[in-house]
């Protein structure tokens, strides 16, 4: 009766391990998707920065270039005059 007794509890065991060899594993697995969302997080961030900067640099060009016409047609003006 004993040993049938420590039958189950081995095999018990074994069963405990397997479950808890499955949670590690899976424990990994939520480690490495929680890094790959934090870099891809990052890499989107990092993305939307460059574009406003772009878009920044876009508008200051584009002031730019209507100042300078404004200059310019002052200054036909100025010798049509």
């Amino acid at each position: 009766m004993q040993t049938g007794m420590d039958i189950v509890v081995a095999v018990n065991k074994v069963e405990a391990e397997k479950l808890r060899a499955k949670m590690l594993e899976d424990l990994a697995l939520q480690s490495i998707l929680n890094a790959l969302m934090d870099r891809m997080v990052e890499s989107f961030t990092q993305r939307i920065e460059v574009a406003n900067a772009i878009i920044e640099n876009m508008a200051v060009v584009a002031e730019n270039q209507m100042q300078a016409g404004k200059y310019i047609t002052r200054k036909m003006q100025h010798v049509a005059g």
